[in-house]
């Protein structure tokens, strides 16, 4: 598992997961779009969901827990700019 920090809290994704998400951010931010990213939470995690803004205004880090790079799936990642 991984780490998203964003306005001095860290988010836990799947290290997979959050290669695509660190790799369309990446995209979306260099065009400077802003955007909601969003996400449920699991059961065991208390329910609910996310909704984080994000924008060129607010550093955002990635922290990966792998020390191998996960290989990236092109649907994921133009579903996600979808």
């Amino acid at each position: 598992m991984g780490y998203m920090l964003h306005g001095g809290r860290e988010y836990e994704f799947e290290d997979r997961t959050l290669a695509h998400l660190k790799t369309v951010m990446g995209m979306k931010l260099s065009k400077r779009e802003g955007f909601f990213l969003s996400w449920s939470v699991d059961a065991n995690r208390g329910s609910g969901r996310h909704e984080v803004w994000i924008s060129e205004h607010a550093p955002i880090a990635f922290r990966f827990n792998g020390g191998k790079a996960p290989q990236l799936n092109p649907a994921w990642i133009k579903a996600l700019l979808a």
